[in-house]
């Protein structure tokens, strides 16, 4: 008699123990966070590059905007000396008699503080990578889950924050090229106080959620 009741307590139980297990895998903001967080790696370091040694401006073209370097050496970023005027053949085609502006550019001991690497591109043209932001998520914002509870679709916001002067300089420049230039005006800018959505899907297998290529 005992066991009888036993076990139909237990088959009442299977329902609630159902029940749990399956709110335990149901898709939340902070398993949705911690997702995101790992496969994004954020909060991350944003990196830039910047031309140093000798530097070659086309003056034929209206010469190029050097707003940023200009702002970098008034803070004491880098050092950027004009070395005078060089002729040559045009960047993008063979006609002599071309001027270009001269400059040589080097980081100071203030700005190694932001430098974290270096590289070289197949013109044999040096530049630093230097630090100008970190990318940080701030909230998810939306999960719309299937039917059989299989997969999500996650709503998700992220910014920008401690901008360096680095970020600063080079944001002035592209504001200022966005608006000038009519083939490309998205050029990044970094500014504190604006977030952006993105929208990921989100897929259960046996081990658990994932964030589906």
């Amino acid at each position: 008699m005992n066991s009888q009741k036993n076990l139909l307590k237990l088959f009442a139980l299977v329902p609630i123990l159902f029940l749990l297990f399956s709110c335990g895998n149901r898709m939340d903001r902070d398993k949705a966070k911690q997702l995101i967080s790992q496969k994004f790696n954020l909060p991350s370091t944003v990196t830039e590059k910047l031309q140093h040694g000798k530097i070659l401006y086309s003056g034929n073209f209206g010469g190029s905007n050097i707003s940023a370097e200009n702002s970098l050496a008034e803070q004491k970023m880098i050092s950027f000396n004009y070395q005078g005027v060089e002729y040559g053949d045009a960047i993008f085609r063979g006609d002599r008699g071309y001027s270009y502006a001269v400059y040589y550019l080097e980081l100071t001991p203030e700005g190694q503080k932001y430098k974290t690497g270096e590289t070289t591109d197949d013109k044999g043209r040096q530049f630093y990578l230097v630090k100008v932001a970190d990318q940080v998520l701030v909230d998810v914002t939306g999960i719309l889950e299937s039917n059989d509870g299989k997969a999500a679709q996650v709503e998700y916001t992220w910014k920008y924050e401690n901008i360096t002067p680095f970020g600063e300089a080079f944001s002035l420049r592209n504001q200022q090229l966005n608006q000038s230039d009519q083939w490309m005006s998205n050029r990044k800018v970094y500014n504190d106080g604006q977030t952006f959505s993105n929208t990921v899907m989100m897929v259960k297998y046996d081990d658990g959620w994932r964030i589906q290529q």
